[in-house]
């Protein structure tokens, strides 16, 4: 109930994927389990008790390039890896290698001064971490289950104290004897519960399409990257030269923008957000413009088209304090 934050649908399918492990070690479901929570939570510790049950073959990093990178031979014999505040934001680099270990039957493995072989791949890895953006995970995906861990229990020396008593003395037998008669066949581990955590990580990756769009579902309008920038509102027609020039405008110095062809397939990956396209003439020069759906039919098609819940009102909910704010500070009220 501590991991789970007291969510009982939550802690069976994290009680399922350490069974699974347990009872079927050579057999990978390939998804991570990933555990977000405070310092002093129990995050770690779940992955100190759960790998004590096989100690030759847990192992707790710390950096990356451990679970990633070259000379991987403590992956060889290794069926848990724990990621303890291993750092992913951002690293594109290593998120193709990072799934691949995820799900890979095999595993090449890399040695000093000896040649690269491949061998069976059963690692799981389990992600502990405080920080918002743990594990990069696509608009689409199924290869992380990500928790919140409850605070009820945070730096509460006494409870870890006696937690750590009771499995020194029978307590990692009988937790043992409990995965390996846990019934599996109540979880599917394979669909992976669409909790707010896992929510924020696929926020946190958006493509710089999707990050626009998202954006500009928040404000209520399609708008440059600069404070008086051209804009476009939704419910609005719109030429598509324009609206492709807003969406470059908005991409960071840290990014690229999209070829306006792949621009244009990936909006159509939203059907009917941007429907109706027609050639106008101004002044002799012809244009395609296109019809921008309304605001609250966009950001249902953004959450249907994406399996989000965003919470949209609670961006409409800081616009309107903002007003306020404006107001008072103006001396108009």
């Amino acid at each position: 109930s501590v991991v789970a934050d007291g969510n009982q649908i939550h802690a069976n399918y994290i009680i399922s994927w350490a069974a699974q492990m347990v009872q079927h070690p050579m057999d990978k479901i390939g998804v991570g389990l990933v555990l977000r929570g405070r310092k002093g939570t129990g995050k770690t510790k779940f992955g100190e008790l759960l790998g004590g049950l096989f100690k030759a073959h847990h192992k707790i990093v710390s950096r990356a390039e451990h679970v990633t990178g070259n000379f991987n031979r403590h992956l060889e014999d290794t069926l848990l890896l724990q990621a303890d505040e291993a750092y992913w934001a951002g690293a594109k680099a290593s998120e193709g290698a990072l799934k691949d270990l995820l799900t890979n039957p095999e595993i090449t493995i890399e040695r000093k001064g000896v040649d690269a072989y491949t061998a069976p791949n059963y690692t799981r890895i389990l992600f502990t971490s405080n920080e918002e953006f743990v594990v990069p995970a696509s608009l689409d995906e199924r290869r992380f289950a990500v928790f919140d861990v409850g605070i009820d229990r945070k730096q509460d020396s006494k409870y870890f104290s006696q937690l750590d008593r009771w499995y020194n003395t029978g307590g990692a037998g009988a937790l043992l004897e409990y995965l390996k008669t846990f019934d599996l066949s109540t979880t599917n581990l394979r669909l992976v519960p669409q909790t707010d955590a896992l929510q924020d990580q696929k926020l946190e990756a958006l493509n710089t399409v999707d990050q626009w769009l998202y954006n500009g579902l928040m404000s209520g309008e399609l708008r440059e990257n600069r404070v008086a920038g051209n804009c476009i509102g939704w419910g609005e027609e719109a030429p598509k030269s324009e609206i492709y020039h807003i969406y470059c405008s908005s991409v960071t110095k840290f990014q690229m923008p999209v070829k306006e062809s792949a621009f244009w397939r990936a909006i159509r990956n939203y059907a009917n957000m941007f429907s109706g396209e027609t050639h106008k003439s101004v002044a002799g020069k012809r244009f395609r413009t296109i019809q921008v759906c309304g605001l609250e039919a966009g950001r249902f098609i953004f959450d249907a088209s994406n399996g989000l819940k965003v919470d949209w009102a609670e961006f409409d909910e800081s616009k309107t304090e903002d007003v306020f704010d404006d107001i008072w500070e103006t001396g108009d009220a």
